[in-house]
């Protein structure tokens, strides 16, 4: 959607400001469905050696020989964290799904020189914010609200045309 004015102004000039909105709905996410769980996982908000230590730590391989054609849990030992995974004889497991979403606001400032003595000049100004959920922080977590990793929340604009003193016309 999008409201504006438009204004004619002296010596050729021409001023616009608009709102211009948007909304997104089913949006693409990728969940991941195997993961270590949160009761494994440290509380702590700087790194844990100690945590990382067990979860990396190798134990024996209870699927010893039961896949073949997967190396990373066929071998006579395995990280503890691939046993505490939901499906442990898979390494990454994802589900897509289509309940993302997405909003953009702007407000849009322009001001143009229209044709005259052979020149044209065009600038404008944008101010917007695209905010988005399309995926969780942790994959415990319910889609989290943030700004989009594409978001430019100024723009700034210009554009000439010159007309040359040759050629038909």
């Amino acid at each position: 959607y999008r409201i504006g004015v438009e204004r004619e102004l002296p010596w050729s000039m021409a001023a616009e400001i608009s709102y211009l909105g948007q909304s997104g709905q089913k949006l693409p996410t990728v969940r991941a469905l195997n993961y270590v769980p949160q009761e494994f996982r440290t509380q702590s908000t700087t790194r844990d050696l100690a945590a990382e230590t067990i979860l990396t730590q190798t134990v024996s391989n209870p699927f010893v020989g039961l896949f073949p054609d997967n190396p990373g849990s066929n071998g006579a030992t395995i990280a503890r964290r691939r046993l505490l995974l939901q499906y442990p004889v898979f390494d990454t497991l994802n589900i897509e799904t289509y309940d993302g979403s997405n909003t953009y606001h702007g407000v849009l400032a322009r001001l143009d020189k229209r044709f005259t003595k052979g020149v044209m000049v065009m600038s404008s100004y944008t101010w917007s914010r695209l905010r988005e959920r399309v995926a969780p922080l942790n994959p415990w977590d319910d889609l989290e609200e943030r700004t989009s990793p594409v978001d430019r929340p100024h723009r700034i604009t210009f554009a000439s045309v010159t007309e040359l003193p040759f050629g038909k016309g």
